[in-house]
C-alpha cells in the first residue's frame, strides 16, 4: 500500500481537496492519513 502513497495518494489528496483544508474529510487529521484511508477503503472494495 505504501507504494501507492506518492502516486494515487497525491491524486486523492488533490481531487478531494485535502491539501486545501477540506474540513469535512480532514476532521483534525492530516491529509496523508485521510488519503490512505480512502485508498484502503477502495482497495477493499476491489
Amino acid at each position: 500500500m505504501i507504494l501507492l502513497h506518492f502516486s494515487v495518494g497525491k491524486y486523492v489528496r488533490n481531487e478531494f481537496g485535502l491539501n486545501d483544508g477540506n474540513t469535512v474529510l480532514l476532521d483534525d487529521r492530516c491529509a496523508d492519513d485521510v488519503a490512505m484511508d480512502i485508498i484502503e477503503l477502495l482497495w477493499k472494495m476491489l
